[in-house]
């Protein structure tokens, strides 16, 4: 009888092969978590080098727009479609080019979906899911549907989270927010179904547009955004995540082109990071990246998931203004989030001397919402949305109260009554 063979010094043996597939998995959910702001279960032990490893990935990937897909996607075998050319966020439509790029590769394999949607086209993929265009045979209308990567499917706390969440954003009813219409799952697949959006994302509006933004046409985009951001937040719901990307430019009229913002709508989408404020159980850990670094605030980029609130979100708006303004976000050349965390700590250079047309009003404004500490910033979306709404009015405003003597060049009546009722009190 021959010998038992004995297996080679090079070999894994079984059990360190299992050993290994268990780590496998567990970065699979600890990138997950990175990803979407998940809680991970502190019971599973992630080598702390290969942590910081996987959080650097992050932060070199995400800001480059490379559609990172996370590591689960490498376990997922019903990933859809070709990685290359990716938009960097699911709910972002991918232009015509990008399109093409997507399914040009193998063919987009479209989920399973109950019979009344028919799947149409990918519209995007990222770290979350992918979301699909899709027919609505029972309303007679096209929608669009996001559904999660199976490692969401096959996690009971990602589930549960999932459906806490879309319950949530159904709430929200608001002409400048993407509405969330329906949700759904089975044991295989989850969907969330929401209203389809003609147009580009802000970031493909702007990049059409090739110039500067006229102030009042920035003013007004961001205005807009701030009533829906604060009607969020009246219901319970963070964004944590608002950038041009997930801004989307619908047109007013079926005529309109994209020559001008003044003729663009602005709807805000994509809350997959976002977090519901009352939950009695906090989904966010101390130490994670929940956002986009470029547009994350001090308290996002030091990883203080307790102090993100309504402040985080007024922070983001300004940074989107001050990109509207100047083309380029503050600090852009602090690229590594390292960087950008010791950045936002210093001052926000003035607006004036990179582009004079900028009113002080509006820079104060801007200037106001990118303060480091949130106690500085506006309280809410709310008092940010009415002093834009005064600057375009022609109104004082909170962040800059008129001074007399430009109060005094208002007056129009030159009357000594007008003169004592302008002058503020105590002047002599």
């Amino acid at each position: 009888m021959g010998s038992k063979q004995r297996p080679s010094e090079n070999e894994p043996s079984r059990d360190q092969s299992l050993h290994e597939e268990a780590n496998a998995f567990d970065l699979a959910r600890y990138d997950e978590a990175l990803l979407t702001g998940q809680p991970f279960s502190d019971s599973v032990s992630i080598d702390p080098n290969l942590a910081g490893t996987l959080r650097l990935l992050h932060d070199v990937l995400r800001p480059a727009n490379d559609g990172y897909p996370g590591v689960a996607s490498l376990f997922d075998d019903r990933s859809v479609g070709d990685k290359k050319g990716c938009a960097e966020h699911p709910t972002i439509p991918l232009s015509d080019a990008e399109r093409g790029d997507v399914t040009s590769g193998s063919p987009v394999r479209f989920p399973r979906l109950p019979p009344r949607f028919e799947c149409l086209s990918l519209l995007g993929r990222g770290g979350f899911g992918s979301v699909f265009l899709a027919k609505d045979h029972l309303l007679k209308r096209r929608v669009a549907i996001k559904v999660p990567h199976s490692n969401v499917v096959h996690s009971q706390s990602l589930r549960t989270r999932f459906f806490r969440e879309s319950r949530a954003l159904a709430r929200l009813n608001h002409p400048n927010i993407v509405r969330v219409l329906d949700a759904g799952g089975d044991d295989e697949t989850l969907w969330q179904v929401m209203e389809y959006v003609e147009g580009q994302s802000l970031k493909g509006t702007l990049q059409t547009l090739n110039e500067c933004v006229a102030p009042t046409a920035a003013a007004r985009v961001v205005a807009l955004l701030a009533d829906g951001v604060q009607h969020a937040h009246d219901a319970g719901v963070l964004h944590r995540d608002i950038k041009p990307d997930n801004i989307l430019m619908e047109p007013i009229d079926a005529a309109t082109t994209h020559s001008s913002l003044d003729t663009l709508f602005p709807r805000l989408t994509d809350f997959g990071l976002a977090r519901v404020v009352d939950d009695a159980v906090e989904m966010s850990r101390a130490g994670e990246l929940i956002g986009t670094p470029n547009y994350m605030a001090p308290e996002q980029l030091a990883g203080c998931s307790q102090q993100i609130d309504g402040r985080t979100d007024v922070y983001q708006l300004g940074v989107v203004l001050h990109e509207l303004l100047l083309n380029h976000v503050p600090f852009p050349e602090a690229t590594s989030l390292t960087a950008r965390t010791t950045a936002t700590e210093l001052p926000v250079p003035r607006l004036r001397p990179q582009r004079s047309e900028i009113s002080k009003d509006l820079e104060t404004i801007c200037l106001k919402c990118l303060q480091f500490e949130s106690a500085h910033r506006y309280a809410t979306a709310g008092e940010l949305r009415d002093d834009l709404r005064c600057f375009l009015e022609g109104r004082p405003t909170q962040a800059r109260p008129m001074p007399w003597y430009e109060r005094l060049q208002m007056c129009k009546r030159p009357a000594k009554s007008m003169l004592w009722a302008w002058l503020p009190s105590g002047f002599f």
